[in-house]
């Protein structure tokens, strides 16, 4: 039996913390993934500030048991819990053509997710967001 190849995408590029140079899309993203989970970063606008690092201990302390760095890495298990939590992972299908077409288009339907305005002219889609 063969396995599927999985698709990936590394949520951040390099490890982000307080005392870290840190780039703006990724200190950005941990930003949008802590206030879409429910924790208060304080803003997205990708600087590292006291509410980040607040909002991030919270977070640790309710779903992840410690001791931990004072970086997030771009490998860490915490991102995907924060990506769960914030509840905007999209399963795949793991099939192709029409049938992985038919299969994701029954799981948005299931969750509800409406399409795009313009869908009826061929202008939107159901996949705005996820992981």
């Amino acid at each position: 039996m063969t396995t599927a190849p999985k698709a990936t995408w590394s949520i951040l590029e390099k490890p982000v913390g307080p005392k870290l140079r840190n780039s703006k899309n990724d200190v950005r993203a941990l930003q949008e993934l802590l206030i879409a989970a429910g924790y208060d970063a304080g803003g997205a606008d990708g600087t590292w500030r006291d509410r980040t690092s607040t909002a991030l201990w919270a977070f640790r302390e309710a779903h992840n048991p410690g001791p931990w760095e004072t970086r997030v890495d771009p490998d860490s298990e915490e991102l995907m819990t924060l990506v769960r939590l914030a509840k905007i992972e999209i399963p795949m299908p793991n099939e192709k053509g029409m049938n992985g077409i038919r299969r994701m288009h029954e799981w948005f339907v299931s969750q509800g997710t409406k399409y795009i305005p313009g869908a009826e002219k061929g202008e939107g889609n159901r996949a705005i967001y996820g992981i």
